[in-house]
């Protein structure tokens, strides 16, 4: 009997395991949809970060103009 029940027990898993759900595709519709917004981010910071070392060079061969 107990053999039984377990083997229904585990076809049942097995079952509900072997099924797609539309949650798990969701879930990974999520994790693309993050991961590209994390890399436009990253992009995005990158752009400014080499904007913002663009200023700092500019600002400082101004500086050594007006000191030569």
């Amino acid at each position: 009997m107990k053999k039984s029940i377990f083997l229904l027990a585990a076809a049942s898993l097995f079952t509900f395991a072997s099924c797609e759900s539309g949650n798990e595709t969701r879930t990974e519709d999520t994790s693309e949809r993050i991961e590209e917004d994390a890399e436009e981010a990253g992009d995005k910071f990158e752009e400014r970060t080499d904007e913002a070392g663009d200023k700092i060079e500019d600002a400082g061969d101004d500086i050594e103009d007006k000191v030569d």
